[in-house]
């Protein structure tokens, strides 16, 4: 399960994440599921279950794994890295990782 905010911060403005009513609980199938719906890639920490939900059903809006990492703004360059070249995230498995 995973906490949903009913806001999240994008540019500077809020906008409208996958839960819109307080904060609330939801299976991680059902975050890929609200994000794909809404034609948003997920970025997460929890690899272990999205890579399984990915190889379970490629039609999603795209998921970014990332391991964690206390280098914040390094590792939005490593993700804006990993993903800059790609025309769309839809259906596609992308693994950030921390630096050795």
């Amino acid at each position: 399960m995973r906490k949903i905010k009913d806001e999240s911060l994008s540019g500077g403005r809020k906008s409208p994440s996958a839960g819109s009513s307080g904060n609330q609980q939801f299976p991680d199938e059902k975050v890929l599921h609200l994000a794909s719906e809404q034609g948003r890639a997920l970025v997460t920490l929890n690899r272990k279950h999205f890579i399984r939900l990915h190889h379970l059903n490629k039609k999603h809006g795209g998921i970014i794994v990332c391991s964690m990492d206390l280098d914040y703004p390094g590792q939005a360059h490593r993700i804006h890295q990993a993903v800059k070249s790609c025309a769309s995230l839809a259906g596609l498995l992308i693994r950030v990782n921390r630096p050795a």
